[in-house]
């Protein structure tokens, strides 16, 4: 075949399991696949990726992972029973080793075996049994893109009701982002089930893109169909079909890959084979099987797929297996796989010019003479729909076919033994023929390929989207990648039986809800707001958006505090638990198949009894005087939490009527947010105000619980005495000012506020600041310059000292709580605390581990971390600034999310005032040098506004400039601030000249000058707590490209309001930042809607409120006898 016209392929591995965790009793069988996955698939997936990350190889992959198996993956009780099973692995070896000593083929086996698990064993050791991190950072490395799949992993096409699949999808993407930090952007649907009413729900989550089957009658007729071009259906889903032809390669029964005889043979294990032989085998065998006796693989397998046996009886008609041929083998099959790939459209072959043309009534139109490309990338104002491809984006490159190869993870390594080495080989061989193609095309244009331009061997969805066009397409039928393309497999006359008892349910779900919202009248609120896009938002402090403020689910050993409406709560999201996990595709499956189909019964009738238990206590709860919990009911309760606890983030509110109603024709997709904030009302519309264009309204922030309030309504006015190191004017980082702008709002907000702080230069020693009182005080001087932390031991003496003469000479001063901001002021809040008798509010606005990027290697550092962790201990309530720092506080310091509040920092507005910059006819810098509006060589400016410091990543934008030079010649890139790594970036930046201008430290108004005269604000840190400089880029109206890391995650909706890229991917950041200097309109859309979130989840005003409400929960605990 000729390979004239490579097809790239788009490899997707599927990672899903059934739920199987059981607290109670033994080690089961089907909690034994989760162990099996682990020894076999997932920790030899990890080691794979790991070394293809060492050796940088770029030929990436998608990987699904169904929230069910996160769930599991984070199970501390399952992962310590895998470490129990690989240390008896290990000991299995050696005695087979002792066993077969006479036999040296099984014993030379044997001892390998053993090495590969001790080899998991120490990478399970290494890593913590951590799954969930290690995929983060392959996707920050670009090496897997990674999207969700539905919660509990559904056939979604079956179901009755939207309500219930939006809240399988819904719960899918808050877990993915409680998870992984960001939002997906594209879904593989449960088992490819596809129907076309799903599309609007999609929508709504911001999901993109999905892989589907290609027409269910190729199925239905034995036709198999290669590679596809994407495309684009008229509600703006992009869809990647499958190609049948490549993927039968290795799936085909008959032909594929896995059952070639020199492969190992899956059911040769001897713990099925020794388990049954005489009672000394049994018993020898015993210890490696589960504890009741019953037979389970072992992973120690003698025999390969296929064998003539002369003279093998002992194999039973199979031939020995030999570990080294068939890794022989697994290398030739990458490499045939690849030359498949590369020869799967030739050039003028009906595949590479539409593989489905001739079905299109099924799949998608023929392609028109004007390509499309989905503008939901970019979240354009005139919505999903496909539009012709504006001038900004011309440079896309037309459609063309990929290929697209996807698989269950659970394959390669699991049934398949050689899988995993057949997928390294296969990837490594990928980047190899990407550099050659790459050298090659070097070698003819004399310079480096656009990556826009190149060839890859794999790419992602995302990489697809980033480079080409969308054919336009039409809406495919209902679809599966199952046994004749259709709903067959998952209803047939074995399993139709379930289907009535699981709609009847989800109407049943359906009425609960909207009762619970009638009688709860926060829920009542909530309805209210239906008119508006408010969304929903999980209990806990889990949801990356940081303008959301979450309540952690109680324990059980919480009842006696627990009000009415939060146990119904309690009750209903257990409900909607039980109902997902019943709606699991995998039960009908297994009962079809007649493989654990009585487990796979027994499962669903119990998810579904469970959920009739619970739903009951809706019914009559209200008549009830007064309305309270049975001792039984709790107990029901309890119980089901246990066995599930699972899907933190699902939501019953999720079925309220109503929920889909803003995703129509028009609305750009929108982050998973929440009608029910804390029990606060939607404020008051104006007839004509409008949402922001191409953006829903969100809701302003709430607080973690409702506060206590007096009878007026309103929060009294509090006395506050803040602890800070730095205060304006003199700033040094983001603390300081948003101490500032947080206590300037209270004041205005009617509190006292008193703030402790450092003085420096000329500023008085007491002063009235936006009716703030300001207390600066002075570090004791020195014989010589202090060591740091003896500097900070001095200013906390200080500040005690200030205090204590402050209440001395104003001694009507009664304090209501104390805020102590930042371990530096640890000491003196500890003391105030104690000697002032009052409740402590800290914020951590970092973590010392954060900065160094969580290498605590001196002595310094250590002391820092203990100081933040004494801190976050002393503390009543605690407040970070992101739910990226949420995470990271509980898991550095035990603490739990208990008493803990997201509040994310804030800039105050000039009432009245737009803060957000018009469409620039040229680039914003383009007068200085006089070049038109469209030439390269106008002068563009990027920003970088910040400290000069090594979790600030500043170095990157420096590897990028090149690449922006290139494209932009009149690029000049501006780097305001300071810090200890000024000089090195000084002499990295030497080679650009004047390219490259270092400012200093820039105080506000010179920060508002670079601000303005910015085309493109980069902020590409490694660590950020949360981003007070993003927000000044909203403000000033500068579209943002940021790192998808820590709060800029919950600041920037990546391709809606700015981009978010992988801190260490230079390639992408200069693609990005050219696509900004290069396309004003675009740059002004992003800069519109930015500024429009600013000013609704970062209003002061409202963090002011949030923070009070903390304040006075704060008194509450400390009045009461609860547990707080």
């Amino acid at each position: 075949m000729s390979t004239s016209q490579p097809v790239p392929a788009l490899l997707v591995l599927h990672a899903h399991l059934p739920y199987v965790y059981r607290p109670d009793g033994g080690l089961t069988l089907e909690e034994y696949w989760f162990h099996e996955a682990m020894c076999d698939v997932y920790l030899p997936f990890v080691e794979c990726m790991d070394r293809l990350l060492a050796d940088n190889i770029q030929s990436p992959v998608t990987l699904s992972v169904s929230p069910v198996l996160l769930s599991m993956w984070e199970n501390p009780a399952l992962l310590n029973r895998t470490r129990e099973i690989l240390k008896r692995r290990v000991e299995l070896g050696f005695k087979e080793i002792e066993r077969l000593a006479d036999k040296p083929g099984p014993a030379s086996l044997a001892s390998r075996y053993a090495a590969r698990y001790a080899d998991m064993l120490d990478l399970f050791d290494v890593m913590d049994g951590q799954m969930i991190p290690r995929l983060r950072l392959y996707a920050e490395r670009s090496l897997i893109q990674l999207i969700p799949s539905a919660a509990a992993h559904p056939f979604l096409p079956l179901f009755k009701t939207e309500e219930a699949a939006y809240a399988q999808l819904y719960t899918a993407v808050t877990e993915f982002r409680r998870h992984f930090g960001f939002a997906p952007s594209g879904i593989w649907l449960p088992e490819c089930g596809y129907a076309s009413w799903l599309e609007p729900i999609l929508r709504k989550l911001g999901l993109r893109f999905t892989i589907l089957e290609a027409s269910p009658d190729d199925k239905a007729a034995g036709t198999v169909r290669g590679p596809a071009a994407p495309y684009v259906t008229p509600g703006g889903l992009q869809v990647f079909t499958r190609d049948a032809a490549a993927s039968a390669l290795v799936w085909s029964r008959e032909s594929g890959y896995p059952g070639h005889p020199d492969y190992r043979e899956y059911y040769r294990d001897i713990g099925y084979e020794l388990g049954r032989g005489t009672p000394a085998e049994q018993a020898y065998i015993r210890p490696y099987v589960l504890p009741d006796g019953t037979p389970a693989a072992t992973g120690y397998k003698y025999c390969r797929v296929t064998g003539f046996a002369a003279g093998e009886s002992g194999a039973g008609g199979k031939a020995p297996y030999d570990a080294g041929r068939a890794s022989e083998l697994a290398a030739v099959h990458a490499r045939h796989f690849l030359a498949s790939l590369g020869a799967a459209a030739p050039p003028g072959s009906a595949a590479a010019a539409d593989p489905a043309a001739d079905s299109a009534r099924q799949t998608h139109a023929a392609p028109e003479a004007e390509p499309v490309r989905f503008s939901g990338s970019y979240a354009e104002e005139s919505g999903a729909c496909p539009q012709a491809v504006p001038a900004s984006e011309a440079r896309l490159l037309p459609p063309r076919p990929v290929s697209v190869c996807a698989f269950d993870l659970e394959l390669f390594g699991h049934w398949w033994h050689e899988g995993p080495l057949w997928l390294e080989t296969l990837l490594r061989e990928g980047d190899r023929v990407r550099r050659q193609r790459h050298s090659a095309g070097d070698s003819r244009s004399g310079s480096l390929l656009r990556s826009s331009e190149e060839q890859p061997v794999f790419l992602t969805p995302s990489l697809y989207e980033e480079r080409r066009a969308f054919e336009k397409g039409i809406a495919p039928v209902l679809s599966s990648w199952g046994r004749g393309g259709d709903a067959s497999v998952w209803l047939n006359p074995a399993t139709d039986w379930m289907y009535p008892l699981l709609h009847e349910a989800e109407e049943a779900m359906k009425r609960a809800a909207a009762k619970a919202a009638r009688t709860d009248s926060t829920a009542k609120k909530a309805q209210q707001a239906l008119g508006t896009s408010y969304d929903m938002i999980p209990d806990t402090a889990s949801e990356p958006y940081s303008c959301k403020i979450s309540v952690p689910r109680p324990g059980p050993q919480q009842n006696e505090n627990l009000s009415h409406p939060a146990l119904i709560d309690r009750v209903l999201r257990q409900a909607a638990r039980e109902l997902m996990l019943a709606q699991s595709s995998d039960w009908a499956f297994m009962i079809e198949s007649g493989e654990m189909a009585g487990f796979a019964a027994g499962r669903f009738r119990e998810h579904l009894n469970n959920f009739y238990q619970l739903i009951p206590i809706m019914d009559d709860i209200d008549a009830r005087q007064p309305p309270a919990f049975t001792t039984g009911e709790l107990e029901l309760l309890h119980r089901m939490e246990k066995y599930a606890p699972l899907f933190p983030g699902a939501d019953w509110r999720a079925y309220l009527p109503g929920q889909l109603a803003e995703a129509l024709p028009g609305t750009a997709p929108t982050e998973v947010s929440s009608p029910v904030l804390s029990g606060q009302a939607a404020p008051p519309k104006a007839a004509n105000e409008k949402p922001p264009a191409g953006r829903p309204q969100v809701k302003p922030p709430a607080t973690n619980s409702p506060p206590a309030v007096p009878e007026n309504g309103k929060n009294a006015a509090l006395h506050v005495l803040v602890l800070a190191w730095e205060f304006p004017p003199h700033l040094i980082g983001g603390l300081g000012r948003s101490v500032g702008d947080l206590t300037a709002q209270l004041a205005r907000d009617g509190h006292k506020v008193h703030v402790i702080t450092c003085r420096r230069n000329d500023e008085a020693s007491d002063s009235l600041m936006n009716g703030v009182h300001v207390h600066r005080v002075e570090v004791p001087p020195s014989s010589q310059t202090p060591a740091f932390l003896d500097w900070v031991f001095g200013l906390n003496i200080a500040m005690i000292l200030r205090v204590e003469r402050l209440m001395e000479e104003h001694r009507e001063l009664r304090f209501d709580v104390l805020h102590a901001h930042d371990w530096l002021v640890y000491y003196a809040a500890r003391d105030c605390k104690q000697t002032l008798g009052l409740p402590l509010v800290a914020t951590l606005h970092a973590t010392e581990h954060g900065r160094k990027l969580g290498r605590l290697d001196d002595p310094v550092s250590r002391k820092i971390h203990a100081a933040e962790s004494s801190l976050v201990e002393l503390a009543d309530k605690l407040i970070v600034c992101s739910d990226s720092m949420a995470e990271e506080v509980t898991s550095l310091f035990n603490r739990t999310k208990n008493g803990l509040t997201v509040i994310p920092n804030g800039l105050p507005f000039t009432p009245g005032a737009d803060n957000s910059r018009e469409p620039l006819p040229v680039p914003a810098c383009a007068a200085d040098s006089g070049d038109s509006q469209g030439s390269p060589l106008a002068k563009r400016r990027i920003l970088y506004l910040g400290r000069l410091v090594p979790e600030k990543n500043v170095p990157l934008l420096l590897a990028a400039l090149p690449y922006i030079l290139d494209r932009f010649p009149g690029t000049e890139l501006v780097i305001a601030g300071t810090g200890p790594e000024a000089a090195s970036l000084g002499r990295l930046a030497s080679p650009f000249g004047d390219r490259v201008r270092f400012t200093g430290f820039a105080d506000e108004a010179a920060k508002a000058l670079l601000l303005a005269e910015a085309d493109v604000c980069a902020i590409p840190s490694l660590y950020e707590p949360f981003g007070i400089v993003a927000l000044e880029a909203m403000r000033a109206g500068v579209p943002l490209v940021a790192a998808d890391t820590g709060g800029l995650a919950g600041l920037v909706e990546d391709g809606v309001d700015g981009f978010r890229l992988p801190p260490a991917d230079l390639r992408a950041w200069a693609g990005k930042i050219c696509l900004l200097l290069g396309d004003p309109e675009l740059a002004a859309l992003f800069a519109k809607r930015a500024s429009a979130k600013l000013r609704t989840c970062f209003n002061m005003k409202e963090i002011g409120a949030a923070t009070a409400n903390v304040y006075q929960s704060a008194i509450n605990c400390q009045r009461s006898t609860k547990t707080c």
